[in-house]
């Protein structure tokens, strides 16, 4: 595995995790990490067909190292695994394999201090040596990456799920210091250079107002003339006073 990485060249933003090979921190080819999942798959299931061993079930002590050695292989496959999620710019799943190698170191550090003594590291030869320092730095991998992996989430598209990332979003800070101005990215892109290509316009069309027909039969009834004189037609009340001053004086008379 150590060679697998090393021969990796300089074609990745990503780094191979120290914990897995006590090896430097230099940018490999993001293609070698299924490959090297597939290798810690393999390991696996080879420690798994030796704790059904029944030498290894009969022995506390030598149960407990096989299980801690599980569970830390399982911790440098997550850790692995998220290399090839990000490498594809799919940060959430990346963190939560983080987190899944997290609950791995935790296990091999509780199984470890089941046993007084790890019989595998004092065999001899010692085919998977396991030391507190393994541990520790694959503990620092995994809190490094997660911030890494958190960071570059963040650039990518703001840390959304489902978010897009061609889509302008308005930064953290200027929406919490300026929660009511409105971001203009396209004033933002004129100012920079990067005018944003016009939409196109979109004519809108009005239905033709349909013009209303006045009806034959209003339009030829003749008009009816009132043929009351306008010397019979009655004339309005008068009322108060002068109606009764009116009245008197016409009977004076």
């Amino acid at each position: 595995m150590n060679t697998l990485l090393a021969s990796g060249g300089d074609k990745s933003k990503h780094t191979a995790p120290k914990a897995a090979g006590k090896v430097k921190a230099e940018p490999v080819d993001s293609r070698l990490y299924p490959a090297i999942v597939k290798l810690l798959d393999t390991v696996i299931q080879s420690l798994t067909q030796m704790r059904t061993l029944s030498i290894v079930d009969d022995n506390p002590d030598l149960a407990s190292a096989v299980d801690a050695r599980l569970a830390v292989t399982n911790g440098r496959r997550c850790v692995y695994l998220a290399h090839c999620y990000s490498a594809v710019n799919k940060y959430a799943e990346a963190l939560a394999l983080l987190q899944h190698a997290t609950i791995h170191v935790r296990e091999t550090i509780s199984t470890l201090s089941l046993s007084e003594a790890d019989l595998i590291n004092n065999g001899t030869p010692s085919f998977f040596p396991l030391t507190n320092d393994d541990i520790k730095e694959l503990e620092n991998t995994v809190a490094s990456d997660s911030l890494h992996y958190k960071r570059d989430w963040f650039a990518y598209n703001g840390g959304t799920v489902k978010g897009d990332p061609t889509s302008h979003k308005k930064p953290l800070f200027f929406n919490i210091a300026l929660n009511y101005v409105e971001l203009d990215m396209d004033r933002l892109q004129e100012r920079a250079g990067k005018k944003p290509a016009p939409a196109p316009s979109k004519a809108r069309v009005e239905p033709a107002q349909e013009k209303k027909q006045v009806p034959k039969a209003k339009v030829e009834e003749p008009i009816e003339i009132a043929s009351t004189p306008p010397s019979q037609q009655q004339q309005p009340a008068r009322g108060g006073l002068s109606s009764l001053l009116g009245g008197w004086w016409s009977k004076s008379s």
